[in-house]
């Protein structure tokens, strides 16, 4: 059993100081989840939970540095404390993943994996890791002095502790940009965002989204929507495709984050006597706070709206792809470092002004975001970039090293332990300025490469990265509406129809005319 403990701890006003009304709100829901029978954002009481919103939120905005450690800590151990302690569960995940990679003749299961990948071999994906560490690690070190620096002149003491990054981060970020998440989150309620998302995917790829009338298709919660896309330039418009939307947090069951699953791919051999083929369904999770103290509507986070756009992204390539078997229309048709293209391309649209007023409308006034604001956010983009470079590419090392490096062959089940942490203490060395707690556990809850579909493949998205940034590309070169709307169309019938049923370089080179190169993503990261 792959589990965590949420962590509910209840908390004083005091405590709280600089927390947002939002998160306030969410506390006091959590509250009486918990079992008082009143609570309200202002009077209490308050519950703390591990629940990505309010984890973010306190890191980032609460001034009580104590309760910014607890929660560091416990979310740092999380999972790995019994009777919720994964760690001999991923240890054997990882034997068997060995065993399984020798039976069949290779080295490791890294080597097994990369088999079909359009990485050729381990040593050309940690070429890659390598270079990229060398380019980000400099100007990372460079942010964390300038962090420290703006941190001391604004009352710190000491040396900037781990649980201190993110609250100075936030603090100078809102100085140099005059950004408050807060009030960029006013202009992104789910619903407009939803609506703009759907418009854009019109005029991209003509394809429509509805609502799904009610009853059609049974959910697994009252919050989940269901949704249906129709051709639009097919005779009829038929419908192409279903899916689900899952937009709030929920304590009880549901992985943080946000992802997509696919639950039915396209299929000419399971089609039935009332349709010629089965139509792709997906589902859409997100981890949104719900709408609080009578409000309307959920508000999104500016990251919250990326990763919705990057879950997205994930669906349009199953809905779209152009082959009616599943060998070619499944993920596995899908060489998997090439499996985050698209979800990463769809991204860069959130940097794109046409696309955000698409999807803002103030959630008092309606006006679209301004332009102000706008160009902030873009600028704040490259802001710590360097160090969240690292950060991934320090976990894709873990990742790789795990599954190519580690001998889990003994029956030392003491030894395996303290060999799968010891990838971690010792890559921590080569990736982190800051290095994380001698007790970091992060693996316990790494569901990526333990409950997930990314062991050995979490590299995938830096490998993908360079081929969406370079189509995004495509896009900025366009000088006309018509321009746009073809380069959408000629994207559609590319990248999202011919991945899969051919290999991703060839598709990529119909697309753009060329080999990709990594330019656009450097000038992404800020590191060009």
């Amino acid at each position: 059993m792959y589990s965590f403990h949420n962590f509910l701890c209840s908390v004083t006003k005091t405590q709280l100081a600089g927390l947002p009304q939002s998160t306030l709100s969410l506390l006091a829901q959590n509250a009486i989840a918990g079992g008082s029978k009143h609570a309200a954002a202002t009077t209490g009481p308050w519950k703390l939970s591990l629940d990505r919103p309010v984890y973010v939120a306190v890191m980032k905005h609460c001034t009580n540095a104590s309760l910014r450690k607890q929660m560091f800590r416990a979310n740092a151990s999380k999972g790995s404390t019994p009777p919720h302690d994964n760690s001999a569960t991923l240890v054997e995940i990882l034997r068997l993943r060995q065993e399984r990679a020798l039976l069949l003749g290779f080295k490791s299961f890294a080597e097994l994996t990369l088999a079909d990948k359009m990485a050729s071999s381990v040593s050309e994906v940690e070429t890659l890791l390598a270079d990229l560490k060398q380019r980000a690690m400099p100007k990372a070190r460079a942010e964390l002095v300038r962090l420290q620096e703006y941190a001391t002149s604004h009352g710190h003491t000491g040396a900037l502790q781990l649980w201190d990054v993110d609250f100075w981060s936030e603090r100078m970020r809102v100085d140099e940009y005059n950004l408050d998440d807060e009030v960029v989150k006013e202009y992104f309620p789910l619903a407009r965002v939803l609506a703009g998302m759907f418009e854009l995917t019109l005029q991209l790829f003509g394809v429509q989204i509805e609502v799904a009338d009610a009853g059609a298709m049974e959910t697994w919660h009252p919050d989940v929507l269901v949704f249906n896309m129709h051709a639009m330039e097919q005779p009829g418009t038929p419908v192409i495709g279903h899916f689900y939307l899952d937009p709030f947090v929920r304590s009880d069951d549901k992985v943080p984050g946000s992802w997509m699953n696919i639950i039915a791919c396209r299929s000419k051999v399971l089609r039935t006597t009332t349709a010629s083929v089965r139509l792709p369904v997906f589902s859409i999770s997100l981890n949104q706070t719900p709408p609080v103290d009578g409000a309307n509507d959920s508000l999104m986070a500016f990251s919250d709206v990326e990763h919705l756009f990057h879950s997205f992204g994930y669906g349009l390539k199953a809905a779209l792809v152009a082959s009616d078997y599943t060998a070619a229309s499944n993920w596995n048709g899908l060489e998997w470092d090439a499996m985050e293209i698209v979800s990463q391309f769809m991204e860069n649209f959130i940097y794109h002004r046409p696309t955000v007023q698409l999807i803002s409308s103030h959630v008092v006034t309606g006006a679209s975001l301004p332009d102000a604001l706008f160009h902030k956010c873009v600028a704040a983009r490259t802001f710590m970039s360097a160090n969240k470079l690292l950060r991934q590419l320090y976990l894709a090392h873990i990742d790789l090293s795990l599954h190519h490096d580690v001998d889990l062959t003994s029956n030392d089940a003491q030894h395996h332990a303290a060999a799968v942490f010891g990838v971690q203490a010792r890559l921590a060395a080569e990736y982190c300025v800051l290095p994380p707690l001698p007790d970091d556990r992060y693996l316990c809850t790494f569901t990526h490469l333990f409950g997930g579909s990314y062991a050995a493949s979490y590299y995938s998205y830096q490998w993908s990265g360079v081929l969406s940034a370079d189509a995004f590309g495509a896009f900025e070169e366009a000088s006309s509406i018509s321009e746009w709307e073809a380069m959408g169309r000629k994207f559609r019938d590319t990248m999202l129809a011919l991945m899969g049923p051919q290999h991703p370089m060839d598709v990529f080179a119909k697309f753009r005319g060329r080999p990709p190169t990594s330019d656009a993503l450097l000038q992404l990261c800020g590191l060009d």
